[in-house]
């Protein structure tokens, strides 16, 4: 399965608990996927042909990324609200972040 195909699919999976850890785990299992930990949390997959998924929203450019941050900084209510914009090295899109540079 190619990366985008997967994305796309893990996007359509809705809700928490068991219903979206056995959902998910059959997503992994069809697409051959291998989960990628740090600090024994999934932050992504790697398919088969070594593209990089990632759990986080990938945002295809800076701009986009930014124009998102200056959206939710300007609704967001909750502790954890993004502050900048970094290129992630494993997809090769660019994330938000609330730690500080």
């Amino acid at each position: 399965m190619q990366c985008h195909k997967f994305a796309r699919q893990l996007a359509r999976i809705d809700g928490n608990g068991k219903h979206r850890r056995k959902a998910l785990a059959a997503l992994v299992r069809r697409s051959g996927a291998a989960s990628i930990l740090s600090h024994n949390r999934v932050v992504g997959w790697r398919m088969r042909d070594g593209s990089v998924v990632c759990a986080k929203h990938r945002y295809a450019s800076h701009e986009s990324a930014a124009v998102d941050l200056a959206r939710i900084t300007h609704v967001a209510t909750h502790k954890h609200i993004p502050v900048r914009v970094y290129p992630c090295p494993s997809c090769r899109g660019f994330h938000l972040t609330s730690k500080p540079a």
